[in-house]
């Protein structure tokens, strides 16, 4: 089984807590897993290259690949909060429609931070299990120049917006590769 089907077949089990009769906000969720394709974890792939083996560790360890998962959610989070009208306004991604197109803004709101509240459960729980590690991990915290701040009620361009998300993500990557680095190559 791909690394894709993985992902997949993962994702959900994170969410079936939520699971009752017509709910909309676990739909939006289970929905949300379409953004992501199978050209995006090999792209998200290519970004961890620097590790040996990259693959072979979140196929193999399981903590691996729950930081891993825990990054994915992280990176479908970012897509639905930059897709929405406000921000780089994109109806769709990967041939599907953008979760606030089909369940609209506040649901797509409401999923973003479910998918960066359970992204937040699996590092605890890993960093549960390495405690002795948790001293060496940086705690970045973002500069106003990294956060888009609207305080003088002018729109911002599209290109400051697009600017951000891809600062956005490289930060994300970052700390990523400094959790694989500190907790695998020892």
């Amino acid at each position: 089984m791909g690394l894709y089907n993985n992902v997949n077949i993962s994702y959900s089990t994170y969410f079936s807590k939520y699971k009752t009769s017509k709910n909309q906000l676990l739909s939006a969720i289970l929905y949300s897993i379409n953004i992501l394709s199978n050209e995006d974890t090999i792209v998200i792939l290519r970004e961890f290259n620097d590790f040996e083996n990259f693959e072979e560790l979140i196929n193999t360890n399981k903590d691996a690949f729950q930081l891993f998962m825990s990054f994915i959610l992280n990176y479908i989070a970012i897509h639905i909060i930059y897709n929405l009208p406000n921000m780089m306004n994109k109806p769709n991604q990967n041939f599907c429609c953008s979760v606030h197109t089909i369940f609209g803004e506040s649901i797509a709101q409401l999923v973003a931070f479910c998918l960066v509240t359970e992204s937040s459960n699996i590092l605890n729980n890993i960093m549960k299990n390495h405690k002795h590690l948790l001293n060496k991990i940086t705690n970045n915290i973002c500069d106003n120049d990294e956060i888009i701040l609207n305080s003088t009620e002018t729109e911002l361009s599209k290109h400051t917006i697009i600017e951000d998300y891809n600062k956005k993500i490289e930060l994300m990557i970052n700390k990523y590769k400094e959790h694989y680095t500190i907790l695998f190559n020892k």
